[in-house]
């Protein structure tokens, strides 16, 4: 069994089960990013068409259960997701904006906004 003092994990019924949690520390945002022609402000539950999330994290679960609409596209790392949705490969991704904007901004994408809170 792996012992760990500290993680950084979005809490979820399923990791109660095998995982103890303490108050937050720190909350950072996560946001829905879509390319700038989508003009409107998005909901998790209005989330539909095909959703960029980071396999193994928290989103896909999430978005399951929210957006029964949504067309979950699974991708390996954050630059990947977030560049599946400025290639038009998927219409949204659902980041954690503090990591979301440094990939933007390291890769120079100028084609995403920011459409809503998650």
């Amino acid at each position: 069994m792996r012992k760990n003092d500290f993680i950084t994990a979005a809490m979820t019924e399923e990791r109660q089960d095998h995982m103890l949690f303490t108050d937050e520390y720190i909350m950072i945002p996560s946001g829905i990013i879509v390319q700038k022609g989508v003009y409107s402000t998005l909901t998790p539950e209005e989330l539909g068409g095909k959703i960029a999330v980071v396999n193994g994290w928290v989103w896909g679960e999430i978005i399951e259960k929210q957006s029964p609409d949504a067309i979950i596209v699974y991708y390996d790392s954050i630059l990947e997701a977030i560049q599946a949705v400025a290639f038009g490969e998927v219409d949204a991704t659902i980041q954690d904006l503090a990591l979301a904007s440094y990939h933007i901004e390291q890769n120079k994408i100028t084609n995403l906004r920011l459409a809503g809170d998650f």
